[in-house]
């Protein structure tokens, strides 16, 4: 889960976020995957599921992609 933060912190960084900060991560999580998991939950850090977590490090990260913004250290 540290790792969804990090990577909302680099496209917020990058003015690629219309909401920076916890309450913007949350609105995307639900905006993004409220049609594919059964439920989500209010806050992202009450994610338990590894198959979830994954699901948006994998959205963060290809969004990161398309920006630009590198996510690894060289």
């Amino acid at each position: 889960l540290r790792y969804v933060h990090v990577l909302w912190g680099l496209l917020s960084r990058a003015g690629k976020v219309k909401k920076p900060g916890r309450d913007g991560l949350n609105a995307f999580v639900r905006s993004r995957f409220e049609g594919k998991w059964q439920s989500v939950p209010i806050d992202v850090d009450a994610l338990r599921e590894s198959g979830q977590i994954n699901d948006v490090i994998r959205a963060l990260k290809d969004w990161c992609a398309r920006e630009g913004i590198p996510t690894e250290r060289s």
